[in-house]
């Protein structure tokens, strides 16, 4: 049966072959109106047939594109802040690329974002380095750091008008997974090396030996990510851009699963046999750890409501949709109010016929309050602004380390 979307192509081999793992339901709150409606994006996602290599299956076209970059959602920072002498993300990440540093040499962030990386880097004693962000708009206020905006899906030639002489470290850190064609964007970067440059790429680990006990609390399986990486898919893709894989660490960062590569130029290499080991197990373990948590938070909240009269529910946000459309008891209870939804940004509208009220009132409020999102850094920040708080506020989630 032919899919009714536009299917796109696998972005490694070319081919169509897909076996289809789930459907990610994805959208928008569309606010023009008091009553909010929700602009759905449904995006299926597959594992290739020829290559192994998993990917969203949907062409990922303008629409979709403003509606997860451009309106007003964002993908949450995906860490959670390091605590007394742990490691920080950023600086776990300069720990593993600080041997490839060169005095006097430059390093290049494609995908830089607001130069974070830059900014804790410029924190410790390294080799002295010319630093460059790109990025579709770099947000870089360092005068001492350059900015080059560049759309990190184009296919025109970059010129090195920053770096003439080609680049000794390259780093993309999870960009690789929004990319169009991950292939092609390894390939961009490649040409503009040194004859020793090196790349750094860190992405989110899907590889089957991932510790998956709490991949439901991750945003490992996100809108914005059209592709899923295991170690193996990316060896495989690493090798048709040019690349061999010279240094490589999988690391658990709290509920983070992270992969961190060092490649450097190599012979391209077509693969000639499928992946066997690649991102499909995880992907399907956050499908299947998602409504098995939603379930047992709309359990609890029940639970509640039938032993104290009302209960609540704290962000009004994705999880908050997937849980009210696949829990017909919760919204019969919004109906006759006894649960209450609250929300900062979305108080004053109504949803499925009840108000959600501001989340300021919570510090205070005499009902049992649920934390909404899955999201381990979202709740790491509702347990701070809660900290203090007389009212009873429970996270149900069980087996996160977000604390």
């Amino acid at each position: 049966m032919e899919p009714s979307y536009e299917q796109q192509r696998c972005q490694v081999c070319k081919d169509k072959n897909w076996r289809q793992l789930d459907t990610l339901i994805s959208g928008i709150w569309d606010k023009t109106q008091q009553e909010l409606s929700r602009q759905e994006l449904i995006l299926p996602i597959g594992e290739c047939g020829c290559c192994g290599h998993v990917q969203m299956m949907k062409v990922y076209d303008e629409q979709i594109f403003n509606k997860l970059y451009f309106s007003d959602v964002r993908e949450p920072s995906m860490f959670i802040e390091a605590k007394g002498s742990e490691f920080s993300a950023y600086q776990q990440m300069i720990n593993f690329f600080k041997p490839y540093l060169l005095e006097g040499g430059n390093i290049v962030d494609f995908g830089c974002g607001a130069g974070n990386i830059f900014n804790e880097m410029k924190k410790q004693v390294l080799p002295e380095m010319a630093m460059t962000g790109v990025d579709f708009n770099p947000v870089i206020d360092d005068p001492n750091i350059g900015a080059f905006p560049w759309d990190l899906n184009s296919t025109d030639e970059m010129p090195k008008q920053y770096w003439p002489n080609g680049i000794d470290l390259a780093i993309s850190t999870h960009v690789l997974e929004h990319v169009v064609d991950p292939v092609l964007f390894l390939k961009t970067i490649q040409k503009q090396l040194s004859d020793t440059g090196k790349v750094y790429i860190e992405v989110p680990d899907c590889s089957p030996n991932t510790d998956l006990s709490d991949i439901a609390f991750t945003n490992v399986v996100h809108g914005q990510h059209i592709h899923y990486f295991s170690l193996s898919t990316l060896d495989m893709i690493a090798q048709q851009a040019g690349f061999r894989i010279i240094a490589s660490k999988q690391i658990m960062t709290r509920t983070t699963p992270r992969v961190l590569l060092i490649l450097e130029k190599a012979e391209v290499k077509t693969a000639s046999q499928k992946v066997q080991e690649n991102a499909s197990k995880v992907v399907c373990q956050q499908f299947k750890e998602t409504q098995i948590q939603h379930k047992l938070l709309a359990e609890s909240i029940l639970k509640t409501i039938k032993a104290k009269g009302k209960a609540g529910l704290w962000g009004v946000g994705g999880d908050a949709y997937t849980l009210l459309n696949n829990h017909p008891d919760l919204v019969e209870a919004l109906a006759d109010e006894t649960l209450l939804l609250f929300d900062l940004e979305l108080a004053g509208h109504t949803y499925l016929g009840g108000t959600i009220h501001c989340s300021r009132l919570l510090p205070s409020i005499d009902i049992t309050v649920f934390m909404t999102p899955l999201f381990a850094p979202t709740r790491a920040k509702m347990h701070l602004i809660s900290k203090a708080w007389e009212s009873d506020v429970i996270d149900s989630y069980v087996g996160s380390r977000n604390g």
